[in-house]
């Protein structure tokens, strides 16, 4: 019943943070997966990161804190200062993103600033290999995950300074959403009350056993199903103004000159087609 919140992120660097973050989500009356918190299952015998490839995949939101530390290698992938490889939590971010689970990211303001002189001496350290020393960012790794996640265009990122930034930010995106919710519900709800057929005049709806039946308002006795008699009324009213229609347009067709009324008319009867015809859906 509970959402279930992933906070995903560097431990040791950003455990202080992960801490009162989970105490926020319980708050809230949600539930927090914290790997150190014993929320992940492990299976003997499998890498331990694909354990928390699954927990993210079975979860209904994820908070990705990026900081300074790009975090461990996934599995099978080699850990170096410069050159690229994938560390557990950019495993998860993508497990989050190919599962379609909404995905909010918190990026550290300094290193976001950091993160705007790597993208203005891009081609020099990617291309060239200029090596720059950031002072807040220990990864050359962490732009290039913040620049991953710029370009998919659809994952909200905060700046922030301390976690009562992440906690703001998070109540508003919460309380968005029950409105939303809401909204669509409220939305369903007028919908069904337009799609219900409509009474027709001398009619009443009864309910009767497993299905419901109008029946004729001007007598106790039950009918059979009278949506057939009040199907061939509405086709005998589309006859009689198709019949009407069509003289119209033999008069029209016969006339020298036709004046404004006369195109009137032809709307008007045009009209009452259409509207007999629209009571069948």
């Amino acid at each position: 019943m509970k959402p279930r919140i992933f906070i995903s992120s560097t431990f040791y660097d950003l455990k202080y943070i992960r801490e009162e973050l989970a105490s926020f989500v319980c708050l809230h009356g949600y539930e927090p997966v914290l790997f150190e918190n014993g929320d992940i299952g492990y299976t003997p015998g499998f890498p331990l990161d694909n354990a928390c490839y699954e927990a993210m995949k079975n979860s209904n939101m994820a908070l990705l804190i990026i900081g300074g530390e790009y975090g461990s290698a996934a599995g099978g992938q080699t850990q170096e200062r410069f050159a690229e490889y994938m560390s557990i939590t950019r495993n998860e971010f993508r497990a989050a993103v190919s599962k379609g689970i909404p995905v909010f990211a918190m990026i550290d303001s300094e290193v976001f600033s950091e993160y705007s002189l790597y993208k203005a001496n891009y081609h020099a350290i990617e291309s060239e290999g200029l090596r720059i020393a950031f002072a807040r960012t220990k990864n050359i790794n962490v732009f290039r995950f913040i620049k991953e996640i710029e370009n998919m265009g659809s994952i909200p990122i905060l700046k922030f300074t301390a976690v009562s930034d992440i906690k703001r930010f998070m109540e508003k995106q919460w309380a968005d959403m029950v409105k939303k919710h809401l909204e669509l519900v409220q939305q369903q709800k007028e919908n069904a009350v337009r799609k219900q057929p409509q009474v027709p005049e001398g009619y009443v709806w009864e309910d009767v056993p497993d299905k419901r039946a109008m029946t004729h308002a001007e007598t106790d006795i039950e009918r059979p199903p009278v949506e057939e008699n009040w199907l061939k009324d509405q086709f005998k009213n589309i006859i009689r103004h198709s019949d009407g229609f069509y003289h119209t347009i033999e008069e029209l067709s016969d006339k020298e000159e036709i004046d404004v009324e006369d195109i009137e008319d032809f709307f008007d009867k045009a009209a009452d087609i259409a509207s007999d015809i629209l009571k069948f859906f």
